[in-house]
């Protein structure tokens, strides 16, 4: 079939509005095999499209292979979805949710648990590093900006500029 994906979609559902740093990790190790979306303060409607009863939660979303869809279904996009239990696959963690989307892999028929193993078990390759230093920029541009936000907060709240800029030019000059 043209265009199916042979990839997962992990989507996290949570209230908070940063996802914990062990999802960040999992992004890193599954580029390119499995996509991650952070859905946060979901609606109900939307829980209850995914059939999730409690936040925060977890579940993978794959375009289903051939070979285990219904006999005579429709071409086209048939979604399966598995959703994380921590009664069977324990609390939220880096290894316990790559153990779920290896499963989820192997279950599905799809490709990329190989190499997500080999990932595992040889650490990142070196262009891999690349793309690393790629994001941490990114998260490290992203904090600076909070910074400069919250000190632009704060200055104004002190009465704006032109109050910091007296306050130099008497230091300056003395």
């Amino acid at each position: 079939m043209a265009g199916k994906s042979n990839k997962l979609a992990l989507l996290t559902f949570t209230q908070k509005t940063y996802p914990p740093a062990f999802l960040k990790n999992i992004a890193l190790v599954c580029d390119g095999i499995v996509e991650l979306g952070l859905i946060t303060n979901p609606t109900d409607d939307i829980l209850r499209e995914f059939q999730i009863l409690d936040l925060p939660n977890i579940l993978i979303v794959y375009d289903q292979p051939d070979h285990l869809r219904p006999e005579g279904s429709p071409d086209g996009v048939m979604l399966g979805q598995a959703v994380y239990e921590i009664e069977n696959m324990g609390k939220y963690s880096f290894e316990n949710v790559m153990k779920f989307i290896l499963t989820c892999l192997q279950q599905a028929g799809l490709p990329g648990s190989d190499i997500l193993q080999m990932r595992l078990i040889d650490g990142i390759g070196v262009d891999e590093e690349e793309f690393i230093k790629k994001h941490e920029k990114k998260d490290k541009k992203m904090e600076e900006k909070k910074e400069k936000e919250k000190f632009v907060g704060q200055v104004s709240k002190e009465g704006g500029r032109e109050g910091e800029r007296e306050e130099r030019s008497e230091c300056c000059y003395s």
